[in-house]
């Protein structure tokens, strides 16, 4: 998904050449918080091929685009197309400023659409909107986006508003789930239990990260802008730390926190691991920031965070990411991270330092430095293709991957995707990566018979 407004597809491990959806002639992401911001798949997408974004709009004489909410349906003859004549809008709400638009949509366990809303801009919440039950701004929303819903709510015409929303018969706009939000640019659903996790972009002060368990009644208070995290914030107008006092009993405080900006200063809400890739993760949170572009973890067992891991270096040990922007999850719990100059990357096992292959030693670091030269690379090449590279069990091919009986020549660490008995340039810069880290290939100082294990 790229903010100027394309959705692109990746089929295969390819990335096709027309866009999946492109309405960026809809979008307005002149600003660095606006633009194509989110994307929900129901779980009916198959049948329905209705799905949902959330993205900031061309609109000619606002002061700011505003957010718009819409469904968009699959091109009835190619389901590698989306059809953007079919762009039908949910709910249209306005923006005072730039910046806080939120962004994040996804469908909860409950099959209702929830929506992260910002605050409105600026700073401080000079509109007083994140405590306020008759602004949209400042909060999570929850719709039910079923096809010719009755319009009960606010802004639109195409959903209706559960009936276990918190404010469905009066007290706030019926839309609200929960309220007292900055910027809740990224939140998930945990796979297994249900729950609601929040990362909820601070001022300038502290980042935070909230919990809200499954089956809540909604509701939740989360305290900004008289709070930033759990500090009383007195630079909010009118709060005085009296003022927090009183409201103190009815806020909902994060259950994790980190400073801004000596830690961090814009906090990337993640996923609760659940994948089967990593059984050792399972049930961890994952969390960035893009200030800093750190992966950290931790785990909550009854209300209390422990095990907080900076993981930066497992998860990217080559320095690559520049800016976190997004975490995804796919079907099967594994994970994803988005970063904006334009890549995303899945989160993966590191390779066994004790593999089932054995490498000539001579074939990689022949000057015995501990290093890869751009010669011995090219050496790789050489052997690997040629009868110089074989396995220390011996077939006749001289390579015989997955064998029963035999040991698999570094079809992992080299020959990678697909495994077609040739080494392509980025195979090549995959050697290099995990001959110079202490967990994947490693030159072999106490090898024996000039042979050195992966």
């Amino acid at each position: 998904m790229e903010r100027t407004g394309r959705i692109k597809l990746v089929k295969d491990g390819v990335l096709q050449g027309t866009a999946f959806l492109d309405i960026d002639a809809e979008v307005d992401s002149d600003g660095g918080e606006q633009g194509l911001l989110g994307l929900a798949f129901p779980v009916d997408y198959e049948t329905s091929g209705s799905f949902y974004i959330d993205y900031t709009g061309t609109k000619p004489g606002a002061p700011q685009p505003p957010t718009r909410i819409c469904r968009v349906q699959r091109n009835a003859t190619n389901p590698d197309l989306a059809d953007a004549g079919s762009l039908s809008l949910l709910l249209e709400i306005a923006q005072p400023f730039s910046n806080h638009n939120g962004g994040m949509v996804a469908f909860g366990p409950d099959d209702y659409l929830y929506i992260g809303m910002g605050d409105g801009g600026s700073g401080n919440d000079p509109n007083r909107n994140a405590q306020n039950l008759n602004a949209l701004l400042g909060k999570i929303l929850r719709i039910d986006v079923v096809e010719g819903g009755e319009g009960a709510g606010t802004g639109g015409t195409q959903y209706d508003i559960p009936p276990s929303n918190p404010f469905a018969t009066g007290g706030g706009l019926p839309e609200i789930w929960d309220y007292g939000m900055r910027n809740p640019f990224r939140f998930s659903f945990d796979k297994t239990a249900g729950d609601l996790w929040i990362g909820d972009v601070g001022q300038n002060a502290f980042e935070e990260i909230d919990f809200e368990a499954a089956g809540s009644p909604g509701g939740r208070n989360y305290g900004w802008a008289v709070f930033e995290a759990a500090r009383c914030n007195t630079n909010y107008t009118g709060t005085t730390q009296t003022t927090c006092d009183e409201l103190s009993p009815d806020v909902t405080f994060p259950v994790y926190s980190f400073a801004n900006p000596s830690v961090g200063n814009a906090v990337i809400g993640g996923y609760v691991y659940r994948g089967a890739a990593i059984p050792e993760l399972q049930g961890t949170y994952f969390f960035s920031d893009a200030g800093k572009s750190f992966i950290k973890t931790f785990t909550l067992t009854g209300g209390v965070v422990t095990g907080v891991t900076d993981r930066t270096n497992d998860v990217d040990p080559l320095n690559v990411l520049q800016q976190a922007v997004s975490f995804g999850e796919d079907n099967d719990g594994e994970l994803y991270l988005a970063d904006l100059a334009g890549a995303v990357y899945k989160i993966v096992p590191v390779p066994p330092e004790q593999g089932e292959g054995e490498l000539e030693h001579y074939t990689a670091d022949v000057n015995s430095n501990n290093r890869l030269s751009l010669s011995e690379v090219l050496r790789v090449i050489q052997f690997y293709n040629s009868d110089g590279f074989y396995c220390a069990a011996g077939t006749e091919d001289g390579y015989s991957p997955g064998a029963v009986g035999n040991r698999t020549c570094i079809a992992y660490d080299s020959d990678y995707d697909p495994q077609n008995w040739r080494i392509s340039l980025n195979e090549v810069l995959r050697v290099i990566q995990l001959y110079n880290t202490t967990t994947g290939f490693q030159p072999c100082e106490n090898g024996e018979d000039g042979f050195c294990s992966i």
